[in-house]
């Protein structure tokens, strides 16, 4: 059987790691499987933090100063020592079946990349209790650039083929810096996205999201929608041209817009600002600006650019009913992503 390296960054979460380790074991199955915990600088170390039949379960243990969760997979990617790589939270799961069924097609169809559709698990219930809640169905794509810009699932859906991660990175198109931490995937997803290659969608729930007490970065919407901003601003300035290109482009002007769209009135102008002038990089930005039926009749009347407005002023949501930091937090925010 191949092998598989799963990745973990950890940060004193000695509380639902228990749980990721035994979505592993039955998972494992008669697959070689080694796990690699990347201690990002808690305190105190995992090693002291976690139980010694948990630390068992670990392959590797690699341990650095805290740098925040894209720098702790960067750091984990070196040690993988699998034909194939998955990165998975210390507070997220995978299905019993994710490794039988994901790394069968993959060997079957030669796909560098897999993914599967997801939902959410209450890790504060006793595991007889548990169910999957909130399913999401991807969208089905055999396109590597399609996944990675259009689809962009969980971070831990994916398993990649070891060495087409190693090409993507080589040389990445959107360097590695501590602002993209909240949304990690995005950045990996952005430098795989013109990597030659193909992608296979797995049908089942082969990755689950736990829910607990403890905080996540996607509490924080603010934070992962500059992170994922200043992604695209940087992909789009130093991405090379031809075809391939001018379609991750118009993807991420789509993106983008529709980000605008929803961003809720009274929110930081100069996030909407970028945002907008993101989608006025696209191949043809009229057409990368689509949005639900009431948007779409007003786009036919007034343009793009008004009905949006006019759209986000009667339907939209205001920022002191959706907020999660606070104004210094955002000021913060606006100067340095």
């Amino acid at each position: 059987m191949s092998r598989i390296s799963v990745i973990i960054p950890y940060f004193n979460r000695y509380k639902t790691l228990p749980d990721t380790l035994d979505s592993i074991d039955a998972a494992r199955g008669e697959h070689d499987v080694e796990v690699i915990l990347v201690d990002d600088g808690s305190c105190p170390p995992a090693e002291t933090q976690l139980k010694p039949q948990e630390l068992d379960r670990v392959t590797k243990l690699v341990t650095q100063a805290n740098q925040g969760l894209l720098f702790a997979r960067l750091a984990g990617l070196p040690e993988a020592t699998g034909e194939f790589v998955l990165f998975l939270d210390s507070d997220d799961l995978i299905g019993p079946g994710k490794f039988r069924d994901q790394i069968a097609r993959q060997e079957e169809e030669g796909a560098d990349v897999s993914y599967s559709d997801h939902a959410e698990v209450d890790l504060t219930l006793p595991p007889i209790e548990r169910v999957p809640l909130n399913v999401h169905n991807s969208t089905d794509t055999s396109d590597v650039l399609e996944l990675m810009l259009r689809v962009q699932p969980v971070p831990h859906s994916p398993v990649f083929r070891n060495a087409f991660l190693q090409s993507a990175l080589a040389s990445p198109i959107v360097p590695a810096l501590p602002a993209y931490n909240p949304v990690a995937e995005v950045w990996f997803y952005h430098n795989c996205a013109l990597q030659s290659g193909s992608a296979i969608k797995i049908p089942g729930i082969h990755s689950l999201v736990g829910r607990h007490e403890g905080p996540r970065i996607t509490q924080n919407w603010e934070r992962m929608g500059f992170a994922a901003t200043a992604i695209a601003e940087a992909f789009v300035e130093n991405c090379p041209s031809g075809k391939a290109v001018e379609k991750a482009r118009q993807i991420i002007a789509h993106k983008a817009f529709a980000a605008w769209l929803r961003s809720p009135t009274g929110y930081s102008k100069s996030y909407q600002n970028r945002l907008l002038q993101l989608w006025r990089t696209a191949p043809d930005p009229r057409n990368a600006a689509r949005g639900g039926r009431k948007f779409e009749l007003l786009s036919r009347l007034l343009g793009p650019l008004q009905a949006g407005r006019l759209h986000r002023t009667f339907w939209g949501q205001r920022y002191s009913h959706c907020r999660t930091i606070t104004d210094e937090e955002l000021l913060i925010l606006e100067r340095n992503a």
